[in-house]
């Protein structure tokens, strides 16, 4: 009898199980150690900083810290990754290709695309564009110029320098105001072009196949941030008058968008996403009561709508490629001061609207570099918490 009441009792059990996996919305993954995260939308990989100079390359299927690949070291700066997964890294050994875990290819594991004899003095890796070709910055005088990596891994890599018929590329080596995140460049995910903010306001630039490149300037719009449309062919800024405008990579001209701000905080990450049909931003926004909620702004202008009302900050956004899932993070913090504060992470499916967000987890807020990000082009998300690395698997409900 005894027997036959624990073979029933583990049946319940087993019930009870098979239930929560089912029913559970969320499934998280602990990957070890994680200070910094670089992530690249759409990109299945992403880089996480373990100690000083010591990174980690994982990809969506990571379940644990063996998974991840450790990349060249000691890493200066931060790596850029490939559309394909891969990674490029500089050192003090010079500029390095890594495979992405997921690759097959030929030259090996690592490849050394520039020894660090071959490259100027004081280089430092800004980003890729078009998921394809490394970005380099080296400070001349006042001034950082650009220089663009062609070729490699598997062939012969070439440094270009970034130029208009007017002559050479000049990133302030201060950005305007002194701004640290202002002296940037801003990597476009999908196009051949990249951004900096210049003397003159953002400057953004189509890269040409030969050496000459086109530049067109957003006169007079100076903010700190700036973020490409999706298809990296424009640029959204705040404008000279209030509200958000876009400037075209095409043409050159400034137009107006919408009504708001990009939400610049002092104390958390700018951060946004994207979802389609129609083609809209996703951001917070400073409101009139001195809260960051987050508004859906179309791009082809048309109006604006509040996703977050409520007397809490709403902030850290990034959204699926598909633009479904929203992850975000909540908070009560005083902007001007430097109290430490909790904050929450939430992620919300916009096709089953009548179905509250869903908590991630908590941490210690206003650490820069620590997500969530959403990771290629599924429902898996990473972020750091307290200087752990956590990815999340979303299991999508059926319909």
């Amino acid at each position: 009898m005894r027997g036959k009441i624990f073979a029933f009792l583990a049946l319940v059990l087993l019930a009870m199980v098979v239930f929560w996996l089912v029913t559970k919305p969320v499934v998280r993954f602990t990957l070890g150690p994680g200070l910094e995260l670089v992530t690249s939308v759409g990109v299945d990989a992403f880089a996480v900083r373990e100690a000083e100079g010591i990174w980690r390359l994982y990809d969506s299927r990571a379940r644990n810290q063996s998974d991840g690949l450790l990349l060249p070291t000691p890493v200066i700066g931060r790596p850029a990754l490939q559309r394909d997964g891969s990674a490029y890294v500089l050192t003090d050994q010079g500029l390095y290709w890594m495979r992405g875990i997921q690759q097959v290819v030929p030259g090996g594991e690592v490849v050394k695309i520039f020894s660090s004899d071959e490259l100027p003095l004081g280089v430092r890796l800004e980003g890729v564009v078009d998921g394809s070709d490394p970005v380099l910055s080296v400070t001349s005088r006042s001034t950082r110029r650009l220089l663009i990596c062609r070729g490699g891994p598997i062939t012969d890599a070439t440094l270009t320098p970034l130029m208009d018929s007017d002559g050479e590329a000049r990133l302030p080596q201060t950005a305007p105001g002194g701004d640290p995140l202002g002296s940037a460049v801003l990597c476009a995910t999908n196009a051949n072009a990249l951004a900096f903010r210049g003397e003159d306001g953002w400057e953004a630039w189509v890269l040409g196949k030969s050496v000459i490149s086109e530049r067109v300037v957003a006169d007079g719009c100076d903010s700190v941030v700036a973020i490409f449309t999706p298809d990296g062919r424009g640029l959204l800024v705040e404008g000279r008058e209030a509200g958000l405008w876009i400037l075209s990579l095409e043409t050159g001209r400034l137009d107006f968008m919408a009504e708001g701000n990009l939400g610049l905080s002092r104390r958390v990450d700018p951060a946004f996403g994207f979802r389609f049909e129609p083609e809209r931003l996703v951001a917070p926004t400073w409101g009139l009561d001195g809260w960051l909620q987050i508004y859906q702004t179309h791009l082809g202008g048309g109006g604006r709508w509040a996703y977050s009302v409520g007397f809490l900050h709403h902030y850290s956004v990034a959204a699926s490629t598909t633009g479904r899932f929203l992850v975000y993070a909540q908070a009560e913090f005083d902007e001007q001061g430097d109290d430490p504060f909790d904050e929450a992470l939430y992620v919300f499916d916009f096709d089953h609207p009548a179905v509250a967000a869903t908590q991630l987890g908590s941490r210690t807020g206003g650490l820069r570099g620590q997500g969530p990000a959403f990771i290629g082009d599924g429902a898996s998300l990473v972020f750091l918490a307290d200087g752990v690395t956590y990815r999340s698997e979303l299991l999508i409900p059926a319909d």
